[in-house]
């Protein structure tokens, strides 16, 4: 639509797994404002902070996530901010 985009990822972690992405630019989740962290939020400001843009993970079904998946996409972890936190 005219405020994100949406694709498959490319190396997916369960059967359906897409990142949606703002198409106004931010950076990562450390930069939103209040009236944006009702959005869905990953990758911030870890060791692994390859892409410098805001995007969501949406992964389903999750139990059939692999083992790295469930470590790399772990809830409130380091790396993978969910949206919990902001409320």
């Amino acid at each position: 639509d005219d405020n994100y985009v949406a694709f498959s990822d490319i190396k997916p972690a369960s059967k359906y797994h897409y990142l949606i992405i703002p198409k106004q630019h931010i950076s990562d989740a450390k930069s939103l404002v209040p009236e944006q962290k009702t959005l869905g939020l990953a990758s911030t400001g870890h060791p692994f902070h390859s892409i410098s843009h805001l995007h969501l993970h949406a992964i389903a079904p999750a139990s059939q996530m692999g083992f790295i998946s469930r470590g790399i996409f772990k809830p409130d972890s380091w790396w993978f901010v969910t949206v919990s936190i902001f409320n």
